[in-house]
């Protein structure tokens, strides 16, 4: 009998371990595609509210406002609390809010609601992220850390496809019914399977000791360049995200079907790029020399893009041939990039992967304000926004590779 239990004992956890990722991979999928679905609608919602497209592009800034602001909070209750039970709590807000979207009739509740689910993408990077740098080892979690960054490019690739099918079947009222849905399925499995590692502390959380806490990690330079890095490369895939639609559908005329389709090739160097990541893990390289790699071939895309800009020789094939060799570097590096910097402190899981997201956040923010400061030529401005992104990860990385350097010289 005790055999048996322990057989079960050890079924469960290898079940735990393997169907965890799953559900949550599923979840953030669909958090993701909350904002990226309806993307092919952005003409319609002009119409339907009755407003212009500022406030339509608005509502993109303040998901990502929502994916920035409560980090920190978040951190601190994730390193004192049950991750599972805000992670869940967190699910509920996301389908109210799709709810709320779905029958919205006022744009500044509209707004207030997309804020509502970014705030939800908050709860799986610091909850579930955290949780897998906690229970598996590098390899393992590197690849994982991959699957779930890849949502970051699937959903942007993917969405405007699956809302374009949608609104075409259907209505834009639609997509958040459905993401609503797939979420609640996605929820109940995490329920069942997620585990809980950490020790839940039964002293009241001391937010002046807390607030210091995130001081050090800001100061802790290795730890803030590698996130910089991170941020940088992220900055420049929201710039296309924001970019795209009004530059495939507004200047190349692109149906919503079309631009969906013509994310695909974007979406596939980001596959490659994982698939290279692991290759380079089979062979036992380090996850420095894997971003070291990658972040030369980051420096040959900025040149490109800006040769491009300067030239102004452009059409739909090179831009779409940038911004797959970005993706490209962005699946190749981004999951290293994160462990490596995580790895770097030990003030807690939970405050380390907030303060990381903050700073993503904070680069997506800023890479929408800036395509969003002009209505002229978006195509020279995208250019020029993804090139500086690129360009400034380089820079982060040289400075990042001289500190490394000096401090063993000594």
């Amino acid at each position: 009998m005790t055999d048996n239990n322990a057989y079960a004992s050890e079924f469960l956890k290898k079940s735990t371990l393997m169907f965890f990722p799953v559900f949550l991979i599923m979840y953030e999928l669909v958090v993701n595609l909350s904002n990226d679905m309806y993307i092919p609608a952005s003409t319609y919602l002009v119409d339907y509210f009755h407003t212009n497209a500022y406030y339509i592009q608005l509502t993109f800034t303040s998901w990502f406002a929502g994916s920035m602001i409560v980090n920190p909070i978040l951190g601190v209750l994730s390193d004192n609390l049950c991750r599972k039970k805000i992670l869940l709590f967190s699910g509920l807000c996301f389908m109210a809010a799709s709810l709320y979207c779905a029958v919205s009739a006022d744009i500044y509740l509209f707004l207030l609601a997309r804020f509502i689910q970014g705030v939800t993408v908050t709860t799986i990077v610091i909850c579930g992220y955290a949780l897998v740098h906690d229970i598996y080892d590098d390899k393992r979690a590197i690849i994982l850390i991959s699957w779930m960054s890849g949502v970051l490019i699937t959903a942007p690739m993917l969405g405007p496809l699956m809302g374009g099918y949608v609104i075409y079947f259907l209505n834009w009222q639609a997509i958040f019914v459905i993401l609503a849905f797939v979420a609640a399925v996605s929820l109940v499995g995490i329920k069942f399977v997620m585990p809980e590692r950490q020790v839940i502390s039964q002293e009241p959380i001391n937010w002046g000791q807390e607030l210091l806490t995130y001081v050090k990690i800001l100061c802790h330079t290795e730890f803030m360049l590698l996130t910089m890095i991170s941020a940088m490369l992220f900055g420049g895939i929201i710039a296309w995200i924001t970019a795209s639609p009004f530059l495939l559908i507004g200047k190349y005329d692109f149906t919503p079907v079309q631009f969906g389709l013509a994310q695909m090739p974007i979406f596939g160097s980001y596959i490659v790029g994982t698939f290279v990541l692991k290759f380079f893990l089979k062979l036992d390289i380090k996850e420095t020399r894997i971003i070291t790699i990658g972040i030369v071939v980051a420096a040959l895309t900025s040149a490109l893009m800006f040769l491009t800009r300067q030239t102004g020789i452009s059409n739909v094939t090179h831009l779409l041939a940038l911004v797959s060799l970005y993706s490209f570097v962005f699946g190749l590096i981004s999951s290293p990039l994160n462990r490596v910097a995580v790895k770097a402190v030990d003030y807690g899981l939970g405050k380390t992967m907030a303060m990381f997201d903050f700073m993503i956040g904070l680069s997506a923010t800023v890479a929408t304000i800036l395509i969003n400061v002009s209505a002229g030529d978006v195509l020279s401005l995208f250019y020029v926004t993804i090139g500086s992104f690129a360009l400034l990860s380089c820079v982060f990385f040289t400075f990042n590779e001289v500190r490394s350097n000096v401090r063993k010289c000594r």
